[in-house]
């Protein structure tokens, strides 16, 4: 079991083919909070709207009783892992098919939604449905990519570029689609807003007049900036670069080069950094946005190269990261580097600074437009302070052992033992503690394996797959995303005869029984009907509670 927030930790524990781990953490949201688009009130989502707004936490109920709080989360890898399971099921008749290298792809493909090291792709936001829309894409195009996008902790590009490629016919029809989607909603929210003063009349009819105006003109500044990029219509590709990176025209060719290959650079990165450890300590991405998906295509034509130089020591990393509220966490010698008007490196840390909202619709998930560190000049900067440190300081600020605690001694445990005496003073222990300690030498790490260790014992299954297959979980919508992939790929007018290239629709595949094969019915795509697999439950429920009802 993993204690943590950070949602990392799931695709960790998803990676390492462990199909044991479990996470605990904190309740994140405060569903008090959280607003339904359908009914306007607050304590659910929109997908749990039953009309009525559900009771706060910490209130008590019909019977007198306090309800109670939820403090902590409890997440089952194992759980997840069916659910991944069942998602990609239908690819499992493909002779090339393995669940696990499909983790890692999942895992790749969630990359896209945004990640610690890189913004997320304009056309791909994970409350826009991205994850259904990506998955879905990937099963339809499984057939063709004649292998995982993934291998050995790699990113295979060329079979990336078929993801790409795909991405980028929605984009402009996407941008249209949410365009008008987040017009909807503001006028349904400004209706909301009339109505409900209209029903006052009181001085609480003022306040909510009041609220309304000042509502309205958030959602105004907050889409003005997009308004001037006008997604989807002519020329907004041209607008986004201008907008988001300040490119002017003239420039606009060489910049797109560039931001392509820092972004294909930083999935490589990460995906590397996930599997097989850190690849470069001094990469990263230079940008504050991402680049548009259609700017994104051959880039298996790129020179991908790392050097590992080396990582900053723990000041100068703090240096890099903290803001200057959180100076009481640095020695006092070099907090003067942080707040200090006259500090050579001021300019790093401003009090203001500007926040792009960048069309979402709550500020946390905007862009904080702060500079980027200068290494040289940090580096630089920090030097001159470091003969101002305690030694106490300059221990902390060097490089540690790597230490395993634990109460009796593993004979078969996979380190190797250098010493029981750690480098720095403050980790020793009374000789009464039962405790041991060793310092041990981190061994070499090798290539990935997507594997289950052997003798490994796998949970029994908890998910009901009916349950599943019947379309009873809740995602973030990704309906529309998917409809155009499907409108996408079934109207290439090439798939039919283009089998040089394999980009045919990918087939709907059915069990056969019969010599236990499977076997291929109408390759065709159709659109998605939301309610399709709900009004066939409804339709065969209402068949057989009359077939109960015939006497004979």
């Amino acid at each position: 079991m993993i204690y943590g927030a950070d949602a990392d930790l799931i695709m960790l524990a998803l990676i390492t083919h462990e199909p044991n781990f479990y996470i605990i953490r904190e309740s994140i949201m405060d569903f008090n909070t959280v607003t339904c688009r359908i009914c306007g009130q607050a304590g659910h989502f929109s997908s749990d709207c039953k009309g009525e707004a559900r009771q706060k936490q910490g209130e008590f109920d019909e019977q007198g009783n306090r309800v109670a709080t939820v403090e902590f989360q409890f997440l089952r890898i194992p759980v997840l892992r069916e659910y991944l399971y069942y998602e990609f099921e239908e690819l499992k008749y493909y002779p090339n098919y393995n669940f696990e290298r499909i983790v890692d792809d999942f895992v790749f493909l969630c990359f896209f939604v945004g990640n610690d090291f890189l913004p997320h792709l304009p056309t791909l936001h994970i409350r826009d449905g991205a994850i259904d829309g990506l998955v879905y894409l990937y099963t339809r195009i499984f057939h063709r990519m004649n292998g995982y996008l993934t291998e050995n902790g790699a990113v295979v590009l060329h079979r990336v570029d078929m993801l790409f490629s795909q991405i980028a016919k929605i984009e402009d029809e996407w941008f249209q689609e949410k365009h008008a989607r987040e017009e909807m909603f503001k006028n349904r929210d400004n209706a909301r807003k009339r109505k409900a003063q209209e029903a006052e009349g009181t001085t609480e009819d003022q306040k909510n007049e009041i609220a309304a105006k000042n509502f309205q003109e958030e959602i105004e500044q907050m889409l003005q900036e997009e308004d001037k990029i006008r997604y989807g219509e002519e020329g907004w590709k041209l607008r986004y670069y201008k907008e988001k990176f300040k490119v002017g025209e003239d420039e606009y060719e060489e910049f797109r080069q560039r931001i392509h290959k820092s972004y294909i650079e930083g999935i490589c990165w990460v995906f590397s950094y996930y599997y097989n450890g850190c690849q470069s300590w001094g990469w990263y991405f230079p940008f504050h946005y991402a680049p548009l998906a259609s700017d994104l295509l051959h880039s298996h034509l790129l020179d991908i190269d790392f050097k590992l130089s080396v990582p900053f020591s723990p000041f100068a990393q703090l240096l890099s990261v903290l803001p200057p509220a959180s100076i009481h966490a640095l020695p006092r010698a070099i907090q003067s580097l942080v707040v200090d008007n006259n500090s050579e490196i001021i300019d790093f840390y401003p009090e203001d600074f500007t926040l792009d909202t960048n069309g979402k619709r709550f500020s946390w998930q905007g862009v904080m437009l702060l500079p980027f560190i200068e290494e040289s000049r940090l580096i630089s900067a920090l030097s001159r302070k470091l003969n101002l440190l305690t030694e106490e300081e300059k221990e902390r600020n060097g490089v540690g052992d790597t230490i395993m605690y634990f109460y009796q001694s593993h004979l078969e445990i996979n380190v190797r033992y250098i010493n029981s005496t750690p480098r720095f003073t403050k980790y020793s222990k009374p000789i009464s503690c039962p405790v041991q300690i060793w310092v041990i030498e981190n061994l070499p790490k090798g290539h990935h394996a997507s594997v289950i260790l052997p003798g490994t014992q796998l949970p029994k299954p908890v998910v009901d797959r009916h349950v599943f297959q019947c379309g009873n979980r809740r995602g973030f919508g990704g309906l529309t995303m998917i409809n155009m992939i499907s409108r996408s790929l079934s109207s290439i007018p090439e798939a039919r005869v283009n089998l040089a290239n394999r980009i045919e629709p990918m087939p709907q595949w059915s069990e056969s029984f019969n010599n236990n094969r499977a076997v291929c019915v109408a390759p065709t795509e159709k659109r998605i009907k939301p309610n399709d697999e709900k009004n066939n439950l409804i339709a065969n429920l209402q068949k057989l509670v009359n077939l109960l009802k015939n006497p004979k």
